[in-house]
């Protein structure tokens, strides 16, 4: 599964697989299209505070911004897998994070 994103944020970016065995969280990918970096959005339905993993070979660095009732786009911290394959990223309940990770 893939689509073209077409808006003015993610000109050209391209949709790819993003899986959650998680219920309360929702989660999107793009790849932009030099193929660098993945984004990664992830909804939190859920009133409680969610650790998420997103394992990514090869990533280089990762930032986040989270929005919620309290926050707009505020940075918030990620830490990397002990591999170095990956990143946890620490989601608010009832919120929205962004994570970009560079390749």
């Amino acid at each position: 599964y893939s689509c073209i994103i077409r808006d003015s944020f993610n000109t050209g970016s391209t949709c790819i697989k993003a899986v959650t065995n998680n219920t309360g969280i929702c989660a999107t990918a793009y790849i932009n299209e030099t193929g660098n970096e993945v984004t990664v959005v992830l909804l939190n339905f859920t009133g409680a505070t969610q650790c998420i993993e997103i394992p990514l070979a090869g990533m280089k660095r990762a930032n986040a911004v989270e929005t919620n009732e309290n926050k707009n786009m505020e940075v918030i911290s990620t830490e990397m897998l002990e591999s170095g394959e990956g990143v946890y990223v620490l989601l608010s309940g009832n919120s929205i994070v962004s994570v970009r990770l560079t390749l």
